[in-house]
């Protein structure tokens, strides 16, 4: 018993040691790095499929209708399987796409375009001047009644064709299946834009003059631009790239567009399905959902939409004929505080012209003269009766503001414009109207309102005259504030837009916008792009998008 209990003593003794010995060795140190567990993660893109470019872009509610398919700008998805005759390269400069080269006449009035023979549909079918001339007769038809009035509301006789005075469109003339003619109404720096909307394979038995009803619009994705429509499933669409000389150099063979809000677009992107999230607004919780995580495996880029809002003036308004006025009332309308207390900050942008700040246009940043305010200019020649200021009859001084009823920004807006105009002393009344009621009021001289609420394209520099721009007249031009003729600068803007002489000529055009230009910008929207950073080589702005052909030779992905 003794040599087992010395036994059982002698191993718990063993034991002791080996517990102590255990504590007092130095221990190996392993450096921790926090990040490596806690803060780190990995990029979710690039656990899926790694050959397709998954493309996110806001909901449309004809994202296959390329007269319509958007809320003023041309889809990325037109644009992909649809050229143009032109398209802008970063600097915002014309780059020749249908077009082999093209031309101004008739004192920049007039631009003839020669096309390229070797463009096709997806059929087959070669591409002529005929489609061109179809495209645009569908923009123009009285029953058109999409966002892309713009690119034609410049042609000649456009007025008398979409008011049903004449079912003929003479701005536009056919010379041959590879020449075209556009003739406008004045010689503008925004003519040139006109030429940039997808040209489609519709032909004219495919609509009649006043009557859109027989095109089938999912028909024109037989387009004859890089990609073609390889397969469409509850309006996710993917495309693949066309195999033709064109496309040698372009990597991404597989392009994906889904369509989704927001908010669904981010946790798609977060959870690795979507690799950009393209030309979205950017609403007040983007910080909240663009969170440190994600900035881990992504970037995104900021930029303004190319639509801006705007108040317009009628040139024969008692009050606003007057170029004092129109810039008071400017003056008066504290916009940015307006809009970041109706949308919050960050939302909207609030250029003084409408012209992007990354546009060679604006290169100076330049901005307008402040003033007296509207209610001090009318004091000047007016009496003040309570709130508002009276005429010489002894009424109140009232203005008639025309909105469109179908607008929803307007409807957003004009209690706010209505209550800054009567702040100063104004009388407003609201004017309701359809949007054929508009049409008609912003182009008949005759019709009865003061000011007006609606938008325009950045990427328009405004038409010079102030004078309706419909009608056939003398007034005064440009030619009339500059040293040297506007076909000159048309022609200077195609050989060098950062030469210096360009410079001084736009910079005298920006000192003389509240003589010529009849409106008040209020704001444009922010927008902004996500994008994964395996997608590497992409540039994004204001006038280069996705389907940009530098973007489609240039990007690629990263393991």
């Amino acid at each position: 018993m003794k040599d087992k209990k010395k036994i059982e003593i002698i191993l718990l003794f063993i034991i002791a040691i080996f517990f102590f010995i255990l504590i007092i060795l130095p221990k190996k140190k392993t450096e921790v790095k926090i990040d490596s567990y806690k803060n780190y993660i990995v990029n979710p893109r690039k656990k899926l499929d790694k050959d397709v470019l998954k493309v996110g872009v806001p909901l449309r509610e004809k994202p296959l209708n390329v007269f319509d398919d958007g809320d003023g700008t041309v889809s990325l998805l037109s644009r992909l399987i649809h050229p143009s005759l032109l398209y802008k390269d970063k600097n915002d400069k014309a780059k020749l796409e249908i077009a082999e080269e093209y031309w101004y006449e008739d004192l920049g009035k007039t631009i003839s375009v020669k096309l390229k023979k070797d463009y096709k549909f997806s059929n087959g079918e070669l591409l002529t001047a005929k489609n061109v001339y179809n495209t645009y007769l569908v923009l123009a038809d009285p029953s058109y009644s999409g966002k892309y009035v713009n690119y034609v509301n410049n042609l000649k006789g456009y007025f008398d064709y979409k008011l049903k005075v004449t079912d003929k469109l003479h701005g536009i003339e056919v010379l041959g299946d590879y020449f075209i003619k556009f003739h406008f109404n004045d010689a503008s720096f925004s003519n040139i834009y006109s030429l940039m909307f997808p040209i489609v394979n519709i032909k004219k038995t495919d609509f009649r003059y006043n009557d859109l009803s027989k095109v089938k619009y999912v028909d024109l994705l037989n387009g004859a631009g890089r990609y073609k429509v390889e397969n469409i499933v509850d309006e996710n669409i993917k495309l693949i790239l066309k195999d033709n000389k064109k496309n040698k150099d372009i990597k991404i063979k597989k392009i994906e567009i889904s369509f989704w809000d927001y908010r669904d677009a981010m946790h798609k992107f977060q959870s690795g399905e979507l690799d950009i999230l393209y030309k979205y607004p950017k609403g007040k919780n983007f910080y909240r959902d663009y969170n440190e995580r994600t900035r881990q495996y992504s970037n995104h880029i900021d930029f303004q939409s190319v639509i801006f809002n705007f108040i317009g003036f009628n040139q024969k308004s008692n009050i606003f004929k007057n170029e004092n006025y129109r810039r008071a009332l400017r003056d008066s309308i504290e916009v940015k505080k307006i809009f970041e207390e109706k949308y919050g900050k960050d939302v909207y942008d609030f250029p003084e012209i409408p012209v992007y700040k990354n546009s060679w246009f604006n290169s100076d940043n330049y901005k307008l003269d402040r003033k007296n305010n509207l209610s001090e200019e009318l004091s000047k020649k007016y009496k003040r009766q309570g709130k508002y200021f009276i005429d010489k009859n002894g009424e109140y001084i009232t203005v008639k503001l025309a909105y469109m009823e179908e607008d929803s920004f307007a409807n957003d807006i004009k209690e706010y414009i209505v209550n800054e105009i009567e702040n100063e002393g104004i009388k407003v009344k609201l004017k309701s109207l359809s949007p054929q009621e508009m049409y008609k009021h912003l182009n008949d001289e005759d019709e009865d309102y003061d000011i007006y609420i609606s938008q325009g394209r950045m990427t328009e520099i405004p038409s010079y005259q102030y004078d309706n721009k419909n009608k056939e007249g003398k007034y005064e031009n440009i030619n009339t504030l500059l040293d040297t003729s506007f076909y000159y600068i048309l022609e200077k803007i195609r050989e060098d837009v950062y030469s210096e002489e360009l410079n001084k000529l736009t910079y005298q055009w920006k000192k003389n916008f509240d003589k010529t230009t009849p409106y008040i910008v209020l704001s444009t929207e922010n927008i902004t792009s996500i994008i994964n950073k395996r997608v590497k080589g992409i540039y994004i702005n204001e006038f280069i998008g996705l389907s940009d052909i530098e973007n489609l030779k240039n990007i690629e992905f990263t393991d």
